[in-house]
């Protein structure tokens, strides 16, 4: 069956890969009664009990590349026995991978290398219980196991430099190494557990479930108790293995067997492609359907096998006669030749004895009158004991003389004697015993004339006239006649093929709901594209126009692609049909050479074909692939979907124009600016804070409705806009249902509407949540907030922005007022020092000092030095003055807190003077002369001044300025 399915796959490179099919044979005899695991690998790295079948293998040059085609062949083969999907599905990627590499193993090696083994675990994750045959499966583990050897011997003894290359192309061979050694690992506990399995399903009496635990456990333990020493055993018989083909015993080209084999090959395929051109010419009945070409196929392989098989069995006749007929004539030549010894003869019995299969066999078919009498003289010849033995003694005694007649008288005179004289028993019944052989040779002569008869008649049956297909079938074997009839049965049904050429003719379905599908969504992009709904509409026609114009193009090719493939369908499907889903994978192959020539002539408008649908896909590939393989009546249909009337342009640009504007300027009131100062207001006089607490939670407030009112006025932006857009698109709707335009325009244009609907409903809802929270759940403030025109909201911004620049004047008048307050505690520690020592005696000295510089003093410098100081003091208090007069105008203008800010101001005073001509206030300046003050401090309380009076008249001098220079 192997050889078969390596013929129906290679086809004409068949005769270039024989080589690597003896291979795969001499494997398939190997592996036909499997080796132990451990029986494998010892061969594999040539153990010293390495086996006979696989020093065969070895002998060739074809090693590897046999096992690798038997590989796939026998996955091939599991594919038709293992049912299950999961099975099926893994079983067929790796047989396209394994024979994809076998065809061309230059083409991405690496990847399919990792694909191979992945797959191979996939296989081997099934679970024994979900097997669908666990014999093939069984089988399958060794030839996968036996593939995985190779593989690991390979890679254990490549050197450093072929490592180090292989690297270069990416490829980790420890990696693979390693995969390998797991993989055959996991099969070697498959087999462990099928074979327990086996066993404990031969003896067990208990029930099912206690079965399956009981094979669970003998596994896990056999496993557990062998596997250490099975993988170090592995790894040393693997280390002692080295390649040498030089050393190989026989070329193939020198092998007697292998040229045999070859030959007997070549003549098998010789009689199948006569078998094939009978496929052929029903493949290719141009007058029939593919429904009556797949019946008369069907017929066609059900004959081909039927009438083998009766010759085989015309032929197994044959033999059996003919096996029969040399038995037949071996007793009757043994019994002749016995009459023919001059002494030595031996009795009937003795005969009978030393040929009795051959005497029952001719008792057996022998005409019942001649076998009765045979019988009855033996039955006599045993019951008449007495007269028998006289027989014998007197044969005995006159024994010489009986030679010696047989020596001296001619053979006339012998056959007058012996009619002369009494017959005997054993005598009567050899003469029967040759009679009875001649008569039963004579029958089986006549029957075998018959049987060839018979059998020419097959053999012409089957050659239908073929003088050289005649002789072919005449002298091939009986056993390569076998395998042609196995490979040609079909065990399907025509019932269950038809279902399988109509499912295979329904994937030709109509496939333009798909790509009319692909291109709608392909619009509403296109009318996603701008801002401008009007640009999104133009572009849309336009868009339709264009593909249309490439469906018409598309259209002629495919009428011509058509044409041709109303020859190539038909063929190709009953070939799908035949290659899988038929025992008879011979029947498909034989339309390959008629497709070719259709083939060729396709290819041109493919590629056209291809180029043109490129385009019309716009880089999607499953559009690209639906547009290739679309029918004229689908494209008919396309374009009739998809042109748009003229005219339509012009009607919606009338339309657009004629939208009016969404008014978006609701009326502004201040309820919502209102309630935000109210809340300020609230933060600034709230009485159970700290003033410095109260402006920092106020600043805060400030700065997190900035961002929320920033936050609402995007939303609102984006909701405006889009209830714009969505009037816009609902007014062009209106317009073309009203004139009655290309449905699915109208369709899209409908689907847009619904987008933007949608998404302004979306936009309102988040405009709804933002006020929601800004509001602080108060449902007038939101609504304030939700009718608010954006220029209102950015009003508040605007209102916030001025509060916060209020709070920093606010903090920078309250930094001045304390600045205020320590000057002017600095000038009445002045003046009280002053005044404590201005005596009448430094008043002399200094008047004396005006005119004689002895007597100035430095208690007078000291006074003098006071003096300045609060002079500068003065100055710089009325600077701070007319400052804090600017900050205070500043928060006075502030209509939301300002007048709240100045209502809780400390420490007021009045600084309604303005001096003209001063410099700016500078504070550092002023900290350094307060830092100045401190030296003129009193040292103890006790001599501080406490006079009412001074007091009174220090203040009223202070903050008159009576100190101030030019007024003194």
């Amino acid at each position: 069956m192997k050889k078969m399915r390596f013929l129906s796959w290679l086809k004409e490179k068949s005769d270039q890969e024989s080589r690597s099919m003896i291979v795969a044979e001499l494997v398939e005899k190997y592996l036909s009664k499997p080796p132990s695991l451990k029986q494998i690998k010892s061969d594999v790295a040539k153990g010293e009990n390495q086996s006979r079948g696989f020093q065969l293998i070895e002998k060739t040059s074809h090693l590897r590349r046999g096992v690798h085609l038997y590989c796939i062949l026998d996955i091939d083969e599991a594919i038709g026995l293992l049912s299950t999907p999961k099975e099926q599905k893994v079983l067929g990627e790796l047989k396209r991978d394994l024979a994809a590499a076998y065809l061309n193993y230059t083409d991405k090696p690496v990847e399919r290398i990792h694909k191979v083994l992945t797959n191979f675990a996939i296989f081997l994750k099934i679970d024994v219980k979900e097997l669908s045959d666990r014999k093939k499966a069984k089988e399958l583990y060794h030839t996968i196991y036996l593939s995985l050897c190779l593989s690991h011997h390979g890679l254990h003894n490549i050197s450093f430099w072929e490592k180090k290359v292989a690297s270069w192309f990416g490829v980790d061979t420890e990696q693979i190494k390693r995969s390998v050694l797991a993989l055959m690992k996991q099969i070697e506990e498959k087999i462990m557990t099928l074979d327990v399995s086996e066993k404990i399903e031969q003896h067990t009496v208990t029930t099912k479930s206690t079965t399956v635990d009981a094979v669970q456990l003998a596994s896990t333990s056999l496993l557990k108790e062998n596997e250490t020493g099975v993988e170090m055993r592995a790894e040393t018989e693997l280390a002692t293995y080295t390649l040498n083909n030089d050393k190989a015993l026989v070329r193939d080209e020198l092998n007697p067997t292998f040229v045999e084999q070859r030959a007997l090959m070549e003549k098998q395929r010789a009689i199948q492609n006569y078998f094939d051109k009978q496929y052929l010419a029903l493949f290719t009945h141009a007058a029939s359907t593919p429904d009556e070409r797949l019946k008369s196929l069907c017929m066609r392989s059900s004959e081909l096998h039927s009438s083998i098989s009766e010759l085989l069995r015309v032929r197994g006749n044959e033999e059996a006669l003919k096996a029969q007929q040399a038995q037949i004539q071996a007793l009757l030549n043994a019994f002749n030749a016995n009459d023919s010894y001059i002494y030595g003869r031996k009795y009937f019995s003795d005969l009978k004895k030393t040929h009795a299969q051959a005497f029952k066999l001719l008792i057996e078919l022998s005409p019942e009158k001649p076998r009765t009498a045979l019988l009855a003289t033996i039955d006599a010849q045993s019951h008449n004991s007495r007269t028998a033995n006289f027989l014998y003694v007197a044969s005995g005694l006159f024994s010489p003389l009986i030679s010696a007649s047989r020596l001296l008288l001619p053979k006339g005179a012998q056959d007058f004697l012996t009619k002369m004289t009494p017959t005997t028993l054993d005598a009567q019944a050899k003469k029967q015993t040759q009679d009875l052989a001649l008569t039963v040779l004579a029958n089986l002569a006549a029957q075998l004339k018959i049987i060839e008869t018979e059998k020419h008649e097959k053999e012409n049956a089957l050659s239908q006239g073929n003088t050289e297909l005649n002789q072919l079938i005449a002298s091939e074997s009986s056993e390569n006649l076998a395998e042609l009839a196995a490979a040609n049965r079909i065990s399907q049904s025509y019932e269950e093929l038809a279902a399988k050429l109509r499912e295979r003719s329904e994937l030709h379905l109509d496939l333009k709901e798909e790509a009319q599908s692909l291109l709608q969504q392909r619009y509403l992009n296109i009318m996603q594209g701008s801002a401008d709904e009007k640009a999104n509409i133009n572009n849309l026609v336009g868009a339709m126009g264009l593909i249309v114009k490439d469906l018409n193009a598309r259209l002629l090719l495919e009428n011509q692609r058509e044409a041709l493939l109303e020859k190539i369908d038909p063929l190709e499907e009953l070939m799908d049909v035949f290659n899988h889903h038929s025992t008879n994978k011979l029947i498909g192959p034989v339309a390959n050479e008629p497709l070719k020539q259709l083939l060729k002539e396709l290819e041109i408008i493919d590629k056209e074909i291809d180029t043109l649908s490129s385009h019309l896909g716009c880089d999607n590939k499953r559009q690209k692939e639906l547009f290739k393989v679309m029918s004229a009546d689908d494209l008919r249909e396309l374009i009739a979907i998809n042109t748009v009337a003229e005219g339509v342009d012009k009607l919606l640009m009338s339309v657009v124009t004629q939208i009016p504007p969404v008014n978006t300027s609701l009326v502004a009131d201040k309820t919502a600016a209102e309630y935000f100062i109210e809340r300020y207001r609230s933060l600034v006089n709230h009485d159970t804070d700290e003033e410095e607490q109260r402006l920092n939670h106020l600043d805060e407030n400030l700065t997190d409705v900035d961002e929320s009112i920033k936050t609402l006025v995007a939303a609102r932006t984006e909701y405006d806009a889009l209830a714009l857009k969505a009037q816009e698109v609902r007014d062009i709707l209106d317009a073309l249902k009203l004139n009655k335009v290309n449905p699915l325009l109208v369709n899209l244009i409908k689907e847009r509407s619904i987008v933007l609907d949608n998404q302004a409903l979306s936009a309102r809802r988040k405009l709804n949540s933002l006020a929601q929270v800004l509001a602080l759940g108060k449902e007038p403030v939101k609504q304030a907030l939700l009718q608010e025109s954006i220029p209102g909201l950015l009003k508040i911004l605007e209102i916030n922005k001025a509060a916060k620049a209020c709070i920093e004047e606010y903090k920078l008048l309250k930094d001045k007022v304390s600045l205020l307050n320590q000057m002017n505690q600095g000038a009445r520690v002045l003046d009280s020092y002053v005044y404590e020592n201005y005596t009448w005696w430094i008043r002399l000295t200094d008047f004396l000092a005006q005119f004689f510089a002895i007597f100035k003093t430095k208690a007078s410098e000291l006074i003098d030095e006071a003096k300045a100081l609060k002079g500068q003091l003065l100055i710089s208090k009325v600077q701070c003055e007319q400052e804090i007069r600017s900050h205070i105008a500043i928060i006075d203008k502030d209509s939301s807190v300002g007048s709240d800010l100045l209502a809780d101001l400390p420490d007021q005073h009045n600084y309604e003077e303005e001096v003209a001509g001063l410099e700016a206030f500078n504070p550092e300046e002023t900290k350094t002369l307060l830092s100045k003050v401190s030296m003129f401090k009193p040292k103890s309380p006790s001599n501080e001044l406490s006079v009412p009076a001074l007091e009174e008249e220090l203040d009223q001098q202070l903050f008159l300025g009576t100190h101030l220079p030019g007024h003194c």
